[in-house]
């Protein structure tokens, strides 16, 4: 809050953070509406500029307590606002299954139920697994490996089979498996 405070007042350092730390939040809306007639990409980051200005000055922190979501709102009522007006003034209609330039509906570039830290959190946790099966030994590892590429029934006899390992040890070597990685996640 001190940031936003600093900012309000006119601090363009504090302001520059500010542009600095959203500006994934500004890409991911300019992705969604840079097919606006009339406006180059440019034109549309200095429009999310002035949008995460205007949100600073306006910002009421006894409203709100979360500086990023006033933002998001802002920027998607702006952007959607500049998209109707251009609209209007062209006469237009869009569809949402009009395709841009690289060969994408419209519909599918609209916002997506996963945000970016979902993503990152997602990929960290992914990062977080791939770097405790690493830790494993070989006969693990492809134990691991198999059990996460064939998901379907009968897999753990495929396996004991191919290996000409008796299917009781591969029941046995797969919960110790399973023991052993979350030893290793809690510590990784």
């Amino acid at each position: 809050m001190e940031l936003i405070l600093k900012a309000k007042n006119n601090d363009e350092i504090s302001k520059n953070i500010i542009i600095n730390k959203y500006k994934p939040l500004l890409y991911k809306n300019l992705n969604k509406y840079k097919y606006i007639v009339g406006y180059e990409f440019e034109d549309l980051y200095q429009y999310g500029v002035l949008t995460i200005l205007k949100a600073i000055k306006e910002f009421d922190e006894e409203k709100s307590s979360s500086f990023g979501a006033y933002l998001k709102f802002a920027l998607n009522n702006n952007f959607a606002y500049l998209c109707r007006r251009e609209n209007d003034e062209n006469k237009k209609t869009t569809s949402l299954n009009v395709t841009n330039e690289e060969g994408l509906e419209i519909i599918d570039l609209l916002e997506d139920e996963k945000t970016i830290e979902k993503i990152y959190m997602e990929n960290m946790e992914v990062q977080r697994i791939l770097d405790s099966i690493e830790k494993l030994d070989i006969e693990e590892k492809e134990l691991c490996k198999h059990l996460i590429k064939d998901e379907s029934r009968g897999s753990l006899k495929n396996f004991s089979d191919n290996k000409n390992i008796p299917y009781h040890k591969i029941l046995y070597r797969k919960k110790v498996l399973s023991k052993k990685l979350k030893a290793i996640l809690k510590n990784v």
